[in-house]
């Protein structure tokens, strides 16, 4: 038997979450798309109810019920994935399918011994929506300091949000619920609009995402495997609307940034070719705003990814890793662009939560601040508008591009 296998019975064996419960103990629910997802007519809910209950259901409808199950007229009953060997800790998910695109969806969680949760709601995507709005940002952790910012991108009404990796901060450790109950607990709490939606998530995987074992990405990265139940893919696609499409990529954390990734990336985008609008994902920044220029993985992204940007117009990227706030100049083939159509620009550096580290004047950049933040972001039928919005509820950028 394999030392690491020792060490997961270990773990598992020894380690239960225990803390305080609502709805019915219901300890999370989270609002994503697995790869292949429509995400006008689909969606997922993954959810953990109690330390002990294993099967799981959801009840909804396109109008409100009063909380209880015969008052909605779908249901559908979960897929349980257990941590082996750790008692307690079941995500179970739902897909739906089949669904109205843009219109209200109400619905409750329901334990296998018949109790169940509030009424919580969602909106699904408008196929053909020209308007949409997102939040993002990455480098989140669980202090108060993120769950107040979750609070502030929540009142501004996005339809989405994007993760850029660094979530809560767990390093892959099999034995830390308590940080990711914390930024679990917030992101159901918090990450909701005014008119109480709770807004879906798509998240990037980044280094804190995942430990030290080699193996396959269910030991390697436990949590963001289970949570958020992308299956093996750390590198995925996603439309939204008719014009916003999202390449989420793995900077090094469990896939090379060449290989298998750059091969899909390179098919993809070729697809896309012909789309408008293409935005980028990803944690480890190819033009960092703290860390080295020199830095091997922005290395690795200027040489295998930047020229596919290139190539294929990708005109936007979302970075993270620093801890600052930046946005760079427009670059083109590892120079400042000097042709109107021919550009990229980096947007970062992920402290959604985190932020404070060190950050001074390059050739390639634009802006920059210590400061921590998070990007609000709204599309209309042919412009794009990024606005960093501090900790401190101030606008640290506002700027405008036609795609």
């Amino acid at each position: 038997m394999s030392k690491i296998f020792i060490s997961l019975l270990i773990v598992f064996g020894i380690y239960s979450y225990q803390g305080n419960v609502d709805d019915a103990d219901l300890r999370f629910v989270i609002l994503t798309w697995k790869p292949g997802q429509d995400t006008s007519t689909e969606i997922s809910i993954n959810f953990r109810i109690n330390d002990k209950t294993e099967i799981g259901k959801i009840y909804y409808d396109t109008k409100p019920g009063d909380g209880t199950p015969s008052s909605y007229s779908y249901s559908r009953e979960a897929t349980s994935k257990k941590f082996k060997g750790l008692t307690g800790n079941v995500i179970q998910y739902v897909e739906l399918s089949n669904l109205t695109p843009g219109v209200p969806y109400y619905f409750i969680v329901e334990d296998e011994t018949g109790e169940y949760s509030k009424e919580m709601k969602f909106k699904t995507i408008a196929k053909d929506a020209e308007n949409i709005t997102f939040v993002s940002g990455g480098d989140m952790g669980d202090s108060d300091k993120t769950i107040e910012m979750m609070a502030q991108a929540g009142k501004l009404s996005p339809d989405i949000a994007i993760v850029g990796g660094d979530i809560a901060y767990a390093n892959g450790k099999f034995d830390s619920w308590e940080r990711w109950n914390r930024w679990l607990k917030g992101w159901k709490e918090k990450m909701v609009t005014p008119d109480g939606f709770s807004i879906p998530v798509m998240a990037a995987i980044g280094n804190h995402e995942t430990n030290k074992w080699p193996g396959p990405i269910h030991a390697k990265s436990p949590y963001y495997y289970y949570i958020f139940g992308y299956g093996d893919s750390t590198y995925f696609y996603k439309k939204f609307g008719k014009n916003l499409n999202l390449i989420f990529l793995d900077t090094g954390h469990i896939n090379s940034y060449k290989g298998d990734q750059l091969e899909w990336m390179e098919e993809q985008l070729q697809e896309l070719k012909d789309e408008r609008l293409k935005v980028a994902v990803y944690h480890v920044p190819l033009y960092p705003s703290h860390r080295d220029f020199h830095l091997r993985e922005a290395e690795m992204g200027r040489k295998y990814w930047e020229p596919l940007f290139n190539e294929y117009k990708v005109k936007f990227a979302m970075e993270n890793h620093d801890h600052t706030f930046k946005r760079s100049k427009k670059i083109w083939g590892g120079s400042l662009a000097t042709n109107e159509d021919d550009w990229t620009l980096y947007v970062g550096d992920g402290a959604w939560g985190k932020g404070g580290r060190e950050v001074g004047p390059r050739w390639y950049l634009e802006k920059f601040t210590s400061d921590a933040h998070f990007w609000l972001v709204s599309l209309s039928a042919d412009q794009i508008r990024f606005k960093a919005i501090s900790d401190k509820e101030e606008t640290l950028d506002d700027f405008t591009e036609s795609y």
